[in-house]
């Protein structure tokens, strides 16, 4: 009998893994090659929650189809690349989880992963893009994207359908809920914390609010003048429905939530969605069973026609995302810090400065550096790493264009492995492209080897550095060069470059770079060229991205930081 490894329930809050057979193929089913997995919180409260001893777990996946059933309507072929949803912890189908080695998925419900796009990205979609088109479509009825005009590539300004609040924006579903609805036209208000608002606006909204406010629905229904009248709850506990609540118009509106979580406003209609529900067969959740519907599974089926058309085209693409080693084997530690959360798993601070990399993005990380600084400092010096180097070099060029006479906030700086430092400033990003024609944008939004090297100008010096760490990255930030190239041109990263800024820091700097990090050279070099040459040191070492770590190259860096200090203004003993 042939066997693969899968993730299965031993007993409430316990999984392992399992050499189990191989699934049998339901005749509307595919049989699916796992190559990516994905968690979400479904996954360990089925776990610690559901009597589902036995089952295999875990609902998103990625991989090739091997093996398609003769009721499959969709023209699936073996070797095609899918990803999507499917129901695990299941006891009615206790070898449809997708955390396992093969998957069986139902086959017309699944989606086609786009070329440019990885598996690891590819199954972090299926619960959330389930999630939101039964919600916002299925039950809330807003216009599907694309229905309204066909050859238009924007999202939606044109055609305002009315005013949406998606509570937990920052959440997977949330942020892909933001999307969606500003692709169908609509005013979006969510909530999230403060670290998050940035990377809430890049994604589409139209008005963040920080849910930690004091009344915080009361605010929301005070500034959208008491006229909101639809919720999409993401967090749907009775804390965020007693807030949507109070948010909601006086006159009564519709609340939708992913548990049977109820808004505590008789004259609000409570809606809630399991996206198990799209597959259109009976389960059981909650010691009760629940009977499938076939309008669900039609509905799921066109829904995912449209996603598939949206992922192409690049309007609708992941949540940011971790990869976490080990596999399978991997998945028992990852639930745990599901269930924990990153406030018990790492201390605080979380600070996060930037997402998307576009000058808006840099110019908020900016913004949250000087209020750190404000509000912890004086410091006499700054130590950075990597990307972080890069914000701080783009701070103080910033810094220094503004008010050459300005005493910086730091007297001296240790900049380790810099990517590329980029513009965070309007006046530098319109002065690259006032010169671009339709043909040089289209050439950058390629991002095409060719047609980048056919730039002239300032253009091809910042799009060819730019190109060049974006490539190096890939493996860290799992996108290609297309995904930040082929946007809107403000929405683009714009590399600062020695050749094109003039501006030069005047504080003492020591660079430390390793051996081993080629792909990192040219980033490097360039934050090295803003730094005046007299009070500059570059010390190498024999590692790769990291500090030192040998003894005696530990020492040396230490000479070097000496050095630097003494070249500043700070007082000595």
């Amino acid at each position: 009998m042939a066997t693969h490894n899968t993730i299965i329930v031993q007993s409430q809050g316990q999984a392992a893994v399992t050499e189990s057979p191989m699934p049998a193929l339901p005749d509307d089913y595919v049989l699916v090659k796992t190559k990516a997995v994905s968690l979400n919180p479904t996954d360990w409260k089925h776990l610690d929650l559901e009597a589902c001893t036995g089952t295999v777990m875990g609902c998103d996946y990625a991989g090739v189809v091997v093996a398609i059933g003769p009721a499959v309507k969709k023209s699936w072929r073996k070797g095609d690349r899918i990803a999507g949803f499917v129901h695990g912890c299941d006891t009615l189908n206790p070898q449809g989880g997708a955390f396992a080695e093969y998957v069986i998925a139902k086959g017309d419900l699944q989606m086609r992963i786009p070329d440019f796009m990885s598996f690891e990205a590819a199954s972090t979609l299926g619960v959330g893009i389930i999630t939101v088109g039964q919600n916002l479509y299925q039950s809330l009825d807003l216009q599907i994207p694309g229905e309204h005009d066909a050859h238009d590539n924007k999202e939606s300004t044109d055609h305002q359908a009315g005013s949406i609040l998606i509570y937990g924006g920052a959440t997977a579903t949330g942020s892909l809920a933001i999307k969606f609805a500003k692709l169908s036209g609509m005013h979006v208000i969510t909530t999230c914390s403060e670290i998050n608002r940035t990377f809430m606006y890049e994604w589409g909204a139209d008005v963040v609010f920080d849910y930690h406010d004091t009344h915080i629905g009361d605010i929301i229904r005070q500034e959208t003048d008491d006229s909101l009248e639809i919720v999409f709850d993401t967090i749907s506990t009775t804390e965020s429905a007693s807030i949507c609540a109070a948010a909601i118009s006086s006159a009564g509106g519709v609340y939708n939530a992913l548990h049977d979580i109820r808004c505590p406003r008789p004259d609000v209609d409570t809606h809630v969605s399991m996206a198990y529900d799209i597959i259109g067969e009976d389960y059981w959740l909650g010691g009760r069973k629940i009977a499938g519907n076939s309008k669900n599974l039609e509905f799921g089926v066109e829904w995912v026609q449209t996603v598939e058309q949206l992922l192409q085209s690049r309007h609708i693409h992941p949540h940011p995302y971790d990869v976490k080693p080990d596999g399978l084997i991997g998945i028992p530690n990852g639930l745990q810090l599901l269930r924990q959360g990153i406030e018990n798993t790492f201390s605080g601070p979380y600070l996060c400065y930037t997402r998307t990399f576009n000058w808006k993005s840099e110019a908020t990380a900016h913004a949250l550096i000087d209020e750190f600084i404000e509000e912890e400092g004086p410091f006499d010096g700054v130590f950075c790493f990597s990307q972080g180097t890069a914000i701080l070099v783009s701070y103080l060029l910033e810094r220094v264009a503004e008010d050459c006479n300005k005493p910086l906030p730091f007297q001296f700086a240790i900049l380790c492995s810099s990517t590329l430092p980029l513009a965070a400033n309007s006046t530098y990003f319109h002065s690259l492209v006032e010169s671009l024609d339709h043909e040089d944008e289209a050439r950058i939004r390629s991002a095409e080897d060719d047609q980048i090297a056919q730039l002239t100008g300032p253009v091809q010096i910042v799009i060819g550095s730019l190109v060049k760490i974006l490539d190096f990255t890939e493996t860290i930030t799992r996108q290609p060069r297309s995904f930040f190239l082929d946007r809107e041109l403000s929405e683009i990263p714009w590399a600062l470059h020695p050749d094109i800024c003039s501006t030069r820091i005047p504080i003492p700097s020591l660079h430390v770079i390793g051996k081993e990090e080629s792909g990192l050279r040219e980033s490097s070099s360039i934050a090295q060229s803003f730094f005046q040459s007299k009070k500059k040191r570059v010390f190498e070492h024999s590692g790769g991205h990291d500090i030192p770590r040998s003894g005696l190259e530990v020492h040396q860096m230490l000479s070097a930081m000496e050095w630097v200090v003494s070249q500043s203004q700070l007082p000595t003993e």
